[in-house]
């Protein structure tokens, strides 16, 4: 399997610049990313059309001009509800550090790097913000001091506006993160519910009510999602055989194959790659 394809393992931008930006434009509304998470802090704005994101078991309805922060460890989920363009400005904490500590890094940067500040959950529409937001995505990715600026200058109005708070418990969603990492790293072999569910040593009942309960969809709607997103890289990405990619992504089942891709896409894997290629 290639680990590329967990998107939480991907390397955004460099190691001594951890600042990278993806933008997507989405041509049928059919874009979607399986919840996941990832340790840089994500930024997602969008240009025009609608997605919805859900985090932290909330529904967050994109319009244009909104956007959203995703939190370093948050679980998420992105879902195309119209023809779309969003852009994702993805960056690590680490990029704040000062090699000086003062008090700014004391009092404002290092609950950030620490993981015990956040930023408030809430779709953002602001026009202060959105300068800010824009300026970031019209940067050119060598402008480092420019871009740590933005950077600075966004987290100061969140300070100042009170929409960054400190937060000391621990994470609710552990037992729930070690499912979702099982599956994304098996989603090419069989799965059962006695396997997943031994992950986190509970019955594989017990594990239908609970995944259900926090993500609102089945296990294995959650595998299918899953596997059909790893299916459309290798589509778009790959001239394999349609054939080989359900293999490769855990159907052992041409037809079965077909019928949940186009359930989930509203296409046949042929017409995707026909009109994403």
């Amino acid at each position: 399997m290639d680990n590329l394809l967990l998107k939480e393992q991907r390397e955004h931008g460099s190691a001594d610049f951890p600042f990278h930006i993806i933008s997507h434009k989405d041509a049928l509304g059919t874009y979607s990313v399986p919840h996941h998470w990832h340790d840089e802090i994500e930024i997602i704005y969008l240009e025009y059309g609608t997605i919805n994101i859900y985090c932290n078991e909330q529904e967050y309805p994109l319009e244009p001009g909104n956007f959203y922060i995703v939190n370093s460890n948050e679980l998420h989920q992105i879902l195309g509800v119209t023809p779309s363009l969003h852009h994702a400005i993805i960056f690590h904490s680490k990029l704040l550090d000062f090699n000086f500590f003062d008090k700014a890094e004391e009092q404002i940067i290092k609950p950030i790097t620490s993981g015990n500040a956040k930023f408030i959950s809430k779709v953002y529409d602001d026009h202060d913000y959105h300068s800010i937001i824009r300026q970031l995505i019209d940067t050119n990715s060598d402008d480092y001091l420019a871009i740590k600026i933005a950077i600075y200058s966004l987290i100061n109005m969140f300070y100042q506006n009170n929409l960054i708070e400190i937060d000391r418990e621990p994470d609710k969603h552990e037992d729930l993160k070690k499912v979702i990492m099982f599956i994304q790293n098996n989603f090419d072999k069989s799965l059962t519910l006695e396997m997943i569910a031994k992950q986190i040593m509970i019955s594989p009942n017990h594990l239908c009510k609970y995944f259900k309960k926090k993500m609102g969809i089945t296990v294995f709607q959650y595998i299918n999602q899953y596997r059909i997103n790893q299916s459309i890289y290798y589509l778009l990405h790959s001239q394999l055989t349609i054939i080989d990619i359900a293999m490769n992504c855990g159907f052992d089942n041409i037809s079965y194959y077909i019928r949940t891709f186009k359930k989930i896409t509203g296409l046949t894997p042929k017409q995707y790659r026909m009109q994403n290629k």
